[in-house]
C-alpha cells in the first residue's frame, strides 16, 4: 500500500496546486535544528505563519511549527515564497480557501512532525511513546479497548499510544477534534495483541480508512477518506532536503 517514491505534483489550468496520490511526509529529530537554520527557513515563510510561530513561548514549539509547515511546502513543491497561498482554518483544521480539492493536515510531538496531503479529507497524528497515566484509559478507551490494552502482549505505553494516535487522526479527519465521544468510538479491532505495528488500511464504519505505523519511538496514524483508493507516497525528510529545496 505504501509507495516510498518522490511526490508527484501537477499544475492545474488555473495554476493552483493539486496532488495525485495521498502523501505522508515526516521529520524526526526536530530539536537538532540550529539557530542559524531556524532563521534561514523562518525568513522563507509567509507572514501569517511567522506570526503563529512567534506566539509560542518555547523554542522547541517554534521549531516543530516551522518544520510542520516546511513539510507541507515540500510536499506541494512550492519553492517560491510568493506562491504560498493564504491558509484558513475550519474548527482548527487548516485549508487553502482557493484550492478546495486539496486537503492536508499536520501533527507533531516534541521532536517529530508529520504532514499528510490528499485530494480528499484526511487526518494524521504522530505520538511519541511515553509513560502514560493509567487513569487516562477510562477517558480515552471503550471497555473493550481498555481490556485489550491491559492484557496486551506489547508494552502498555506503546499500545495505549497507538490507540490515542489512531483516535486523534480520526477526529482530525472529521474536523471535530477530541471530544466527549472519544471513549465511545471503538477501535479495538486495530489493537491486535500480538502486533503493535499494523501498517495496513482498515475500514472504519464504511466512512474512512485507518492505518498506523510504528516508527522508532512513536506511532504515526493516518485517516483517509473511503474513496481515496490511491497508493500512499510516504517519505522521511531531513534538513538537507529543506536546504536543497528552499535555499
Amino acid at each position: 500500500m505504501y509507495n516510498k517514491k518522490e511526490i508527484v505534483i501537477y499544475k492545474r489550468k488555473d495554476n493552483l496546486m493539486s496532488i495525485n496520490n495521498p502523501t505522508v511526509l515526516y521529520f524526526e529529530n526536530i530539536q537538532s535544528i540550529t539557530e542559524k537554520q531556524f532563521d534561514t527557513f523562518f525568513n522563507y515563510l509567509p507572514n501569517y505563519r511567522k506570526e503563529k510561530i512567534l506566539k509560542y513561548k518555547f523554542q522547541k514549539d517554534k521549531n516543530t511549527s516551522l518544520i510542520a509547515f516546511l513539510l507541507l511546502l515540500y510536499g506541494l513543491n512550492i519553492t517560491c515564497p510568493e506562491n504560498i497561498p493564504n491558509m484558513c482554518y475550519n474548527f482548527g483544521k487548516p485549508f487553502f480557501k482557493n484550492i478546495p480539492d486539496l486537503h492536508f493536515n499536520f501533527s507533531h510531538s516534541d521532536n517529530e512532525a508529520a504532514c499528510i496531503i490528499s485530494k480528499y479529507p484526511c487526518g494524521i497524528d504522530i505520538q511519541a511513546i511515553s509513560n502514560i497515566d493509567y487513569n487516562l484509559l477510562s477517558y480515552v478507551c471503550t471497555p473493550k479497548e481498555k481490556e485489550l490494552i491491559e492484557h496486551s502482549l506489547c508494552d502498555f505505553n506503546a499500545t495505549f499510544t497507538k490507540l490515542w494516535s489512531i483516535k486523534e487522526s480520526y477526529f482530525k479527519f472529521t474536523s471535530t477534534g477530541l471530544n466527549n465521544d472519544i471513549n465511545k468510538l471503538d477501535f479495538s479491532y486495530i489493537l491486535d495483541k500480538s502486533d503493535c505495528s499494523i501498517d495496513t488500511l482498515l475500514d472504519f464504519n464504511n466512512s474512512c480508512k485507518l492505518s498506523t505505523i510504528r516508527l522508532s519511538s512513536s506511532y504515526l496514524s493516518i485517516c483517509l477518506h473511503k474513496n481515496d483508493l490511491s497508493n500512499i507516497n510516504i517519505k522521511n525528510l531531513y534538513l538537507h532536503d529543506f536546504t536543497t529545496k528552499f535555499q
